[in-house]
């Protein structure tokens, strides 16, 4: 079955979540935040990763998006200790699992399959 979404690049990580959420079971703010670092580093795709990665964990940087997102910062932390507790973010980087739905050509895909198990 292909069922296609289209949306704009500032929507994507959100549905890309949403649509995996399910399996990674996160809470809406929880989306909000990951999908904020996820469009940022998606953004300075060409940049050298590591130093995308630095500036998007950098404290200035993580001001920008809680400001942008309307979260005090103890909400903001604890919801990016709740994404570490989840692997989702490892340190100062996104689970590499979870960029592997960047999207190449201006999509990407996602595929599931069920096993029934009786």
């Amino acid at each position: 079955m292909n069922i296609p979404i289209k949306c704009k690049s500032k929507e994507y990580f959100g549905i890309y979540l949403q649509l995996l959420n399910p399996v990674l079971k996160l809470k809406d703010r929880e989306i909000e935040v990951l999908a904020s670092f996820m469009l940022l580093l998606y953004n300075n795709r060409g940049m050298n990763t590591d130093k995308a990665t630095e500036l998007i964990f950098s404290t200035k940087v993580r001001k920008i998006i809680r400001e942008s997102i309307g979260m005090s910062e103890a909400s903001f932390n604890n919801h990016i200790t709740s994404l570490r507790k989840k692997k989702l973010i490892t340190g100062k980087n996104i689970n590499p699992l979870l960029l592997k739905g960047f999207p190449i050509n201006n999509s990407s895909d996602i595929t599931f399959k069920l096993e029934l198990d009786d």
